[in-house]
C-alpha cells in the first residue's frame, strides 16, 4: 500500500476539495494571493501581458482554454474576467483534474456559441454532422479565425513516453555503467601500483561491474596493508602444513593440539 507519492497527493487534494466547496473563480485565486485587475484598469499597453498572465494562472490551477482565436487580446480578457466570476468547486491542483474550457461557448448551447463554434473551428465533418442533425439550423461559411493564438495556449502536463527514464531513475542518463569500468580500471592500477606487478584476475572475470568492483576494493585495501597468504606467512616462519599425503592417523595424533606443523621432508 502506497504511504506517499503522487496517490498521496491526488487523495490529498480531493479530501480538501470536498472540505472547501464551491466560490466564484476569483476568491480561489485570491486564496492563492493572486488578483488580475479589472479589464477597465488594464490599458492596451500592459493588456497582452496580463492577459498571459491570466491564462498560465489557470493553468496552474488545472484550467485550460481552447478555442480563444475568434476573440482580440481584450475580447478575451473580458470573457475571462466574467469567467472568473462564476461559482465553481475549488479543486486544487494536487487532485490531478483537469478542467477544460471552449472559449466558442459551443457547449452553451446559445446560438451565438453554436455559430462561432461552426464558423471558426467546426471541420467539415463537423458542419456536415450539425446539418444532418439540426436541417433547419443557419451553417455560416468556414472561416479562418482573425487571431493565432490557440497553439501557443498551455496544455495539461502529459505522462512521458516510454523512451524518456521517469524521474525516479538515480542514472538517467545510462552513465553508471561507464562510471563503474572506470572505477574498475583505476582499482587495478592501484593494486599495480602497490604490489609492483600488473594485475591480472580470471577467476572473477565474469562478475557482474558492481561485484568486480567490490572484489578489487577488498584487493587493494589488502595490499596496502600488506597481507599475507597464511601459508606465505608460515613459510617466511619455516614452517608448513603437512603435505596431504603425509596426513596420517599417526601424523595427525602425534600433531594433536597444533594446526601446523615441520614437515618431516624438510626436518631432514
Amino acid at each position: 500500500m502506497e504511504t506517499g507519492g503522487p496517490r498521496r497527493g491526488r487523495i490529498h487534494g480531493l479530501r480538501s476539495f470536498r472540505q472547501r466547496g464551491v466560490d466564484p473563480r476569483t476568491a480561489i485565486f485570491e486564496r492563492e494571493g493572486f488578483t488580475p485587475p479589472a479589464p477597465e484598469a488594464v490599458d492596451n499597453a500592459q493588456l497582452r501581458g496580463r492577459l498571459w498572465e491570466l491564462i498560465y494562472a489557470l493553468a496552474g490551477r488545472r484550467i485550460f482554454l481552447d478555442h480563444t482565436d475568434h476573440l482580440d487580446d481584450r475580447g478575451l480578457y473580458e470573457w475571462l474576467d466574467a469567467f472568473l466570476d462564476e461559482e465553481c468547486a475549488d479543486c486544487p491542483p494536487e487532485a490531478e483534474t483537469n478542467y477544460r474550457v471552449d472559449v466558442s461557448d459551443q457547449g452553451s448551447g446559445t446560438d451565438r456559441g453554436i455559430e462561432t463554434w461552426l464558423r471558426y473551428y467546426a471541420d467539415a465533418t463537423g458542419r456536415q454532422q450539425w446539418a444532418d442533425d439540426f436541417p433547419k439550423d443557419h451553417i455560416p461559411p468556414a472561416e479562418k479565425p482573425p487571431h493565432d493564438r490557440d497553439r501557443f495556449l498551455p496544455e495539461p502536463p502529459q505522462p512521458l513516453p516510454e523512451w524518456i527514464p521517469s524521474g525516479d531513475d538515480d542514472d538517467p542518463l545510462g552513465l553508471a555503467g561507464a562510471d563503474s569500468e572506470i572505477r574498475i580500471e583505476d582499482l587495478k592500477e592501484e593494486i599495480a601500483e602497490t604490489t609492483g606487478e600488473e594485475f591480472t584476475e580470471t577467476e572473477f572475470a565474469d562478475l557482474p561491474p558492481a561485484a568486480e568492483e567490490a572484489y578489487l576494493e577488498q584487493v587493494r585495501d589488502l595490499e596496502r596493508d600488506g597481507w599475507q597468504r597464511p601459508i606465505d606467512q608460515l613459510a617466511a616462519q619455516g614452517s608448513a602444513p603437512l603435505p596431504p599425503a603425509e596426513l596420517t592417523d599417526e601424523t595427525l595424533a602425534a600433531n594433536s593440539g597444533s594446526c601446523c606443523t615441520t614437515s618431516p621432508a624438510a626436518a631432514l
